[in-house]
């Protein structure tokens, strides 16, 4: 194997290890890079991610629990957005798409800022 082939499964290695650590499930984390671009229902995320409204509704508990997400209640039904928390949770899997992808490597963030909710806790 050349040199870059084993920096990139290194690569790779660390950051499946790091997300390992983090105890998210791959919903979880689904759900985190959707947020990370906008506020939503669970009723939007659900059909973003084309997954069951319970299994968003679980899984919205458990990140909202960790602080990773903010849930209010707003006419009638919850608002998620990602909290600072949720982005930090985000960074390495984000660092390692970018890197892999140089030409789109702020686009993530920069689109997180304009629209997320970030920081509210509610």
């Amino acid at each position: 194997m050349s040199g870059s082939a084993d920096s990139a499964e290194e690569a790779l290695d660390a950051l499946l290890a790091t997300l390992q650590r983090r105890d998210l499930s791959p919903l979880d984390y689904r759900m985190l890079l959707w947020l990370a671009d906008r506020v939503g229902t669970q009723s939007e995320l659900a059909d973003a991610l084309d997954v069951s409204r319970g299994a968003i509704g679980r899984a919205a508990t458990r990140l909202s629990t960790r602080g990773l997400i903010g849930r209010r209640f707003d006419r009638g039904r919850f608002v998620l957005s990602i909290t600072s928390t949720g982005l930090l949770a985000l960074a390495p899997l984000v660092e390692w798409i970018t890197n892999a992808h140089p030409a789109r490597r702020d686009d993530v963030w920069r689109r997180a800022e304009r629209g997320s909710g970030l920081g509210t806790n509610r």
